[in-house]
């Protein structure tokens, strides 16, 4: 992104990003980037922490050979308040990385007082 930047072909090429973390999804909120999707890593640790048990437990057969897990793509910053959790969003590394209107516009979106 900084080579474009420096060569003033940011707005030719759509940026995405790869795994949705937190600076990714507000770089998306601030129109810096275009796309990501998330993958939520709490899910990801459930699904985690479940195969381990199983295999703890014996039951190394129950163990899905593949897990999958929801990828929303996130496009805009609506979408970041739609598919993200809010716990994970009022984070360091996204809250402190948009402007505070923005905050306020996705809290107002999801119902929430944004305190």
């Amino acid at each position: 992104m900084e080579s474009l930047q420096l060569q003033d072909r940011l707005d030719d090429v759509l940026v995405i990003g790869m795994g949705g973390v937190l600076d990714e999804l507000a770089a998306i909120c601030r129109g810096d980037i275009g796309v990501a999707p998330f993958r939520d890593p709490r899910d990801m640790g459930r699904l985690a922490a479940e195969a381990l048990m199983l295999h703890r437990s014996g039951d190394i057969d129950q163990i899905p050979e593949l897990s999958y897990t929801e990828m929303p793509v996130v496009d805009s910053c609506e979408a970041a308040f739609e598919h993200v959790p809010l716990a994970i969003l009022d984070q360091p590394g996204f809250r402190d990385l948009i402007p505070e209107e923005m905050w306020e516009a996705g809290m107002e979106q999801i119902g929430e007082s944004g305190e």
